[in-house]
């Protein structure tokens, strides 16, 4: 591993940190932190399109970093403003729907049609990525809770004693069922 590609919380940044210790401590970010957050991520993923990537192709929450300002430059504390800047991390998936016909990334953030074997056509790599997007907005306000109910920390990575529950795309044929029950993190 080269030292670029070591993420920066991990080099000696402790004020640069993965967006999943973010969503696992809800009392670490305003309401406002985490839509400001949700912007900045969507406009990251746009400067992304606009240099020519159609999709990231595996957006989740450990592959964007933030920066904690206040954290940072501590006379910022207190201060009104932004509190976080954002930086989406991992491109090495980026286009290989395009590129090697491969329709990868992690399951739990995963479109459905990221699940079949046929590939993609290229319009779709924004979709991709807005779908990855709502999910992890979903987490962001709701304290981790993933669409189908769980929280995903609770579940992904697969691992012993844990139910396979992104073996196939037929998982969001649950979240249909969610959806028409009142929201599960208390959005009507």
């Amino acid at each position: 591993i080269l030292p670029d590609q070591i993420p920066p919380y991990k080099r000696g940044f402790p004020w640069c940190l993965p967006l999943a210790d973010l969503i696992s401590n809800p009392l670490a970010w305003s309401v406002t932190d985490r839509l400001a957050s949700l912007l900045l991520i969507i406009r990251a993923l746009s400067k992304a399109k606009a240099s020519g990537i159609a999709a990231h192709q595996d957006l989740k929450p450990e592959n964007i970093f933030f920066i904690d300002l206040h954290r940072k430059f501590p006379e910022l504390a207190g201060s009104p403003g932004l509190h976080y800047q954002v930086l989406v991390g991992d491109f090495g998936n980026a286009d290989l729907f395009r590129d090697a016909g491969r329709n990868s990334g992690t399951r739990p953030y995963m479109a459905p049609e990221q699940f079949q074997t046929e590939v993609l056509n290229a319009s779709d790599g924004l979709a991709l990525d807005v779908f990855a997007l709502g999910i992890i907005a979903h987490e962001c306000l709701c304290d981790g809770l993933h669409p189908i109910g769980e929280v995903t920390a609770d579940v992904w990575p697969q691992r012993a004693g844990v139910s396979r529950k992104w073996g196939e795309a037929k998982v969001w044929g649950v979240s249909e069922t969610l959806c028409m029950r009142l929201s599960p993190c208390g959005f009507d």
